[in-house]
């Protein structure tokens, strides 16, 4: 057992410290992401890694923390959500005091020891809402959270932004959670996590709705065909044209699949980074109904996606694999 202060790593054999830990911080944990360098970025609301002082964000590249955006007359900054583009800019969103207040979520750009604002997240009169996700794909950067206006567009909790021509833009009409307690409507998304396999960008969290679509906790947004969201997880139209018996799996998964008109088909799994572990199918298809047996015994357990492109239609469902 080794003591470790809020962080610690996993060498595959045992546990040790992480160049001191990290103080404070316990207010929404902490995000992690990989710079160009190979450098780990810690992103939280914490004000010291090891006996580095810094505000809510900083790098360790396997021997020394070193602060981000620091300046020593900062304090009470919170970055909520973080990320690391192709080009190797860190993105950050958050509160930060040594750029100014710009309201409960601005986002910025690392430059060197200062935040760097890179667009307008909540006009004046608009939402105030936070982003608590974002990734990066390109030049366009994902981001979720709540709010139903972000930059100058409205939006219902998610959006993106081109890097390139600073324009936001929504996703269709958004994510949307309804419950009802005590004859009392609430609305309230949690996104947690996205992800990116081929051109679709998948959404994981608390929703019931994306798209105007029933889509129950896990949906996927197709760039190159705007405002659609496939059906994922218990969507009855997923079930119509894809399933996967028995679910969970143990060592044998049956596809079953609608082929509506004939053309070549791509059946593949893949896990919940995105990478694409086997693809079950990559052929052309006459019209009809299939049935495919796949061997999954050699399947670690955990969760996984199947997807299904035809006819430029991309259907996604997702397993369980419990050996």
């Amino acid at each position: 057992m080794c003591s470790a202060e809020s962080i610690a790593r996993w060498n595959g054999t045992q546990w040790s410290d992480v160049g001191g830990g990290i103080l404070g911080g316990g207010y929404g944990g902490f995000i992690f992401a990989e710079d160009s360098s190979h450098s780990l970025i810690v992103a939280g609301s914490f004000y010291q890694a090891g006996s580095v002082a810094c505000n809510g964000l900083a790098s360790w590249d396997g021997q020394h923390w070193k602060a981000l955006g620091y300046k020593a007359q900062d304090s009470n900054a919170v970055v909520r959500a973080s990320c690391v583009t192709p080009s190797g800019d860190i993105l950050v969103a958050g509160i930060f005091t040594n750029a100014g207040y710009k309201g409960s979520s601005s986002l910025m750009r690392v430059n060197g020891d200062s935040f760097e604002q890179i667009a307008e997240i909540f006009i004046k009169g608009k939402n105030n809402g936070e982003i608590y996700v974002m990734a990066c794909k390109g030049n366009i950067l994902y981001v979720t959270g709540y709010f139903d206006h972000i930059g100058d567009i409205a939006a219902e909790n998610v959006a993106m932004y081109n890097l390139s021509t600073k324009k936001w833009s929504p996703l269709g009409t958004g994510f949307v959670k309804s419950m009802t307690r005590d004859t009392i409507t609430i609305s309230r998304v949690t996104v947690q996590s996205i992800a990116f396999i081929g051109d679709t960008v998948y959404f994981g969290g608390e929703f019931n709705y994306a798209g105007g679509k029933p889509s129950f906790n896990i949906a996927a947004w197709l760039p190159a065909k705007p405002n659609s969201v496939e059906f994922i997880g218990d969507a009855q139209e997923t079930n119509r044209k894809l399933s996967s018996t028995p679910n969970p799996a143990s060592s044998t998964l049956n596809f079953q699949f609608q082929h509506a008109k004939s053309g070549r088909v791509n059946l593949s799994i893949s896990d919940v980074l995105g990478r694409k572990i086997h693809s079950v199918i990559d052929d052309y298809l006459l019209t009809g109904e299939y049935s495919i047996n796949y061997d999954c015994s050699v399947l670690s357990n955990g969760v996984y996606f199947v997807r299904m492109e035809s006819n430029g239609e991309v259907v996604t469902t997702v397993v369980h694999i419990i050996h």
